[in-house]
């Protein structure tokens, strides 16, 4: 994910609609933040704490958040890369880890790096690639905790800082957190699809979720420049219905390449995008960075009154109702740890299934190849009758192309597999799921809702074929003794060395599809128990606070008249801070085509 922020002048007057709006929703975030307990002041992310502090620190730097979004492999860098007209972001095939990397203006280039450990340091743009991409720092492990980069740019010039950020579906849980911690800050949204790959079920699942963060996205298709006349149009008509279905409203797409526009090439698109972005700013900011701050406000509101909702039911519950809820829950306890782990050998033993499945698949597809390659690397060098000049570069092109035509249908198929093996635990692992929620349901009088992520294989891969360019398919003593002969009379012995070498290959990259995909799958597993398991947890807290304190409060009777006293003092404030965001909700239009904001 990718973000730019927008510094907003304030240069109006004191008594100004924007100083006078402010003021309000300062008042509003110190009336939220004066009702929270001790305990939900240090509770972070999208908590009512976190919001409210995100909401307080864009009031104080007035800044407004455009998001990039983007999965693996849309050319996400390449698109940032483009937006500033010079390559300065590191970009490839392997994904960003989870180290969120600044971007504002500078009169020259300045690079550095802050630690999770309070530590920083200044770094050359050479090692710039060591610090940000998995292949120089693989699952974070230098303790990175953001980078900060000034850059001369004339984008940038205009007050903009562009904040890069990793995306979802990282086999590290890590990048899927922090852009998903991000989230409540983004006013708005570009959303990257590339032209090389259509639109998947996670990018739509994504694109829901982070869509009620932000009032307003812009969509682009990148990497035009693979595509004809023909195909694109192809392609924009595909998207437009995909997201029109998905949204239930008409959507504009975006066309650029980003690889275009970095080559100078005049139909790149991203000039187009940037004059849009330029309108866009000026036009529409003020009101949505002021709508994303009432709707982050109001998410406190809807937050706290769930929870008071929660506490209230649980004091007016029979404290026979309240005791039997304690019993189910510590009867719950004791079983669930053996329900967990049988749970966990479950889904372990499906996954097995799955591996299992994807090893014979390999193996079967392995013999198969070095069968037909055989045959074709044998026929083909036999009849010449002159040495190649380059058969290594053929051999490897053939195995590359041969690979490549496997692994997609592996990929889906193992995808599948993934998928229905999640659901197969989520059926087994229900009863216990189910029984929790309902003790919240029937006792408390509450809907709890269990949130877990799509049950499928996660798609980023890091996969890289190995191919012996240095050394080639034969070796180096052999070819030596073997050079003064003739073509005729070494023909034999130079062919068999390149088909058991090629061969060799095909059988060494086959296991390496075979291991990633059994990472992913694995990771998958591993990420998805450990989320059901911590939602589990998440929901017996919320239902044994709420119990455990209607049970003391019903016990004390001092107690209880200054719980209901905060509680009344609680709901009157939300009441009050609702009906506030409300009024300058309707006044909003109004204001803004006035100027006067």
């Amino acid at each position: 994910m990718t973000e730019m922020s927008i510094t907003m002048e304030n240069t109006k007057k004191p008594d100004s609609a924007q100083n006078i709006l402010r003021t309000e929703l300062r008042q509003i975030v110190r009336d939220l933040m004066n009702i929270l307990r001790d305990s939900e002041k240090s509770e972070t992310g999208q908590s009512p704490a976190g919001l409210l502090q995100i909401v307080e620190d864009k009031l104080q730097h007035s800044q407004f958040h455009l998001a990039v979004l983007g999965q693996f492999k849309r050319g996400k860098s390449s698109f940032i890369n483009a937006l500033l007209n010079q390559a300065v972001l590191p970009t490839g095939v392997v994904p960003l880890t989870s180290v969120i990397t600044i971007l504002h203006w500078g009169p020259q280039i300045a690079i550095k790096v802050i630690y999770r450990n309070g530590t920083d340091e200044m770094v050359s743009p050479d090692n710039l690639h060591q610090l940000v991409t998995e292949r120089g720092n693989p699952g974070n492990r230098l303790g990175v905790s953001r980078v900060k980069i000034e850059y001369p740019s004339e984008f940038l010039h205009r007050g903009i800082v562009l904040v890069d950020t990793p995306g979802v579906g990282s086999v590290q849980q890590a990048n899927t957190q922090e852009t998903l911690d991000y989230l409540p800050r983004i006013d708005a949204a570009i959303f990257l699809f590339s032209a090389d790959q259509p639109i998947n079920t996670e990018e739509l699942s994504f694109l829901q979720t982070s869509r009620s963060f932000a009032p307003k996205y812009f969509f682009v298709l990148n990497k035009i420049d693979l595509l004809s006349s023909a195909e694109l149009a192809e392609s924009l008509n595909y998207c437009q219905q995909i997201l029109s279905e998905q949204f239930q409203e008409s959507v504009s797409i975006y066309p650029v390449s980003a690889l275009w526009h970095l080559q100078g090439h005049h139909k790149s698109g991203v000039p187009d995008l940037q004059t849009e972005l330029e309108k866009f700013l000026v036009r529409d900011r003020d009101k949505l960075w002021l709508l994303g701050n009432i709707q982050r406000l109001q998410r406190v509101t809807n937050l706290l009154s769930e929870k008071n909702r929660l506490d209230r039911n649980a004091v007016l519950s029979s404290r026979q109702e309240l005791r039997a809820a304690v019993e189910r829950l510590h009867t719950l306890q004791n079983r669930a740890e053996e329900t967990k782990d049988d749970c966990r050998h479950i889904l372990s033993g499906e996954s097995q299934q799955a591996l299992q499945a994807l090893t014979e698949k390999v193996e079967k597809y392995r013999q198969e190849q070095s069968y037909k390659l055989r045959r074709e690397f044998t026929k083909e060098f036999q009849n010449s009758k002159h040495e190649p000049r380059n058969p290594e570069q053929h051999i490897f092109q053939r195995l590359a192309e041969e690979l490549e035509k496997f692994r997609p249908d592996l990929t889906q198929e193992m995808k599948q597999k993934t998928t229905s093996l999640l659901h197969r635990f989520n059926l087994q692992a229900g009863e216990l799921a189910s029984e929790v929620v309902n003790i919240g349901g029937k006792v408390l009088g509450v809907e709890i809702g269990l949130h877990l992520p799509e049950p499928e294989l996660n798609m980023e891969s890091n996969l890289e074929y190995f191919f012996e360019k240095e050394v080639g398919l034969i070796p180096w003593g052999i070819k030596d003794l073997l050079r003064p002969l003739p073509w005729a009379l070494k023909k034999g012995i130079i062919l068999r060395q390149w088909v058991d070498q090629a061969l060799m290959l095909l059988d060494r990259n086959c296991g390496r599809i075979r291991v990633d995909l059994a990472e992913r799958i694995n990771a998958t597993r591993q990420s998805y128990y450990q989320a059901w398991q911590q939602e589990i947890e998440r929901i017996v807290g919320e239902i044994r606070s709420a119990v455990e304190q209607g049970l003391r409060l019903q016990g004390d009777q001092v107690a209880l008249a200054g719980w209901q006293k905060e509680m009344a003092h609680r709901e009157k404030v939300i009441a009050h801070v609702e009906q506030i965001l409300a009024e300058i909700l309707s006044q909003l239009d109004e204001l803004i085509s006035e100027n006067s904001f």
